[in-house]
């Protein structure tokens, strides 16, 4: 394979998309969770690079019937409109058949294009944007320094659907910790319905030893929650969208991967996975967070009295499983172990 310039990351929904990195790291890299692109300053790639890349991409894969592409890293919507018109048109030239090109884009980027901006990338090609949002909640979104607003997300999304694109969107559970989780949970969902996006993508908070959130958990600036806390403000969160969305919780990092659907038709089978996990003993509960988070567990409805829940249940001391730092022990141990 000739050489190409391949970004670190892309939303899992596009795990099956082509990939061309338009721009290198994000705009902002200052959010006090994020440790994605604290090696490298934003750059924005030349064309002639980034065509280049798509030629060698073409000659590995142009056989295939590619329906969709990723433009990465972090913010892609920043570039020029007439350049990335040109890349996208450049793009679908080498692959007629692709029916889907998206981007990530920052709400205090995307609010800085125009409605016609909007109109000729729609035009061009491009199809739908992610955006990480993470909290609807202005005290939230300052505390975790994340450089964006309520205000300019509504706006951004105003923008994006009104040119015809998708909008994806993704949201932090228990990002606002204990002191700000209602404000996180019903800010949130009012934030989403003032946006109306297509899909609301979940994600969960977790404290990464090299983040400033660390930190702030350290000095007592922030407290993380208990997984039991998080469900319960997953559980307000999908109470309170009233919008059509396609919500869902396709990431790992989640405890409760089976709650996903359609709000609000799918409202009440969702909230019955909440209810199951809710309903189990403190017991139950302790053994299914733990084999969760030690990868014994996929979903809760994988979930059953075998091995696996008897090892857990009788080598560890599941009194003080809910403190967090005993989890991330515990977990550790676990697949070390591989009990």
């Amino acid at each position: 394979m000739k050489k190409i310039e391949f970004g670190p990351i892309r939303p899992v929904a596009e795990a099956g998309s082509l990939l061309v990195r338009v721009t290198r790291g994000c705009t902002w890299n200052k959010c006090n969770f994020c440790t994605q692109y604290k090696d490298f300053s934003f750059s924005i790639r030349k064309i002639d690079e980034i065509k280049r890349d798509i030629d060698n991409l073409y000659e590995e894969y142009g056989k295939y019937n590619i329906k969709s592409c990723f433009l990465q890293d972090g913010d892609s919507i920043i570039m020029k409109t007439a350049d990335l018109v040109e890349i996208i048109e450049y793009l679908k030239e080498r692959f007629p058949n692709l029916e889907q090109v998206s981007s990530y884009g920052r709400a205090s980027s995307l609010v800085l294009k125009s409605e016609e901006d909007y109109r000729r990338l729609r035009a061009a090609g491009l199809t739908r944007i992610y955006c990480g949002m993470e909290s609807g909640s202005d005290d939230v979104l300052k505390k975790m320094n994340k450089g964006i607003t309520s205000s300019q997300l509504v706006e951004a999304a105003g923008l994006v659907k009104g040119a015809g694109m998708e909008l994806s969107v993704f949201i932090i559970l228990g990002l606002g910790g204990r002191e700000l989780s209602k404000k996180n949970s019903v800010e949130t969902a009012e934030t989403i319905n003032l946006m109306k996006p297509d899909f609301v993508r979940v994600r969960t908070v977790a404290l990464n030893t090299d983040t400033r959130l660390s930190a702030m958990s350290d000095n007592g600036e922030y407290t993380i929650q208990s997984e039991e806390e998080i469900v319960n403000e997953q559980k307000v969160l999908i109470e309170s969208i009233t919008v059509e969305t396609k919500y869902s919780s396709d990431h790992y990092v989640n405890l409760l991967e089976d709650v996903n659907g359609k709000l609000p038709d799918d409202r009440e089978r969702m909230l019955e996975v909440i209810n199951d996990y809710e309903s189990l003993s403190d017991m139950d509960r302790q053994v299914f967070n733990l084999g969760k988070r030690g990868n014994f567990f996929r979903k809760l409805s994988d979930f059953g009295k075998g091995k696996a829940y008897n090892d857990i249940k009788n080598h560890y001391n599941l009194d003080k499983s809910k403190e967090y730092d005993n989890i991330r022990y515990i977990c550790s141990e676990l697949r070390k172990n591989k009990i």
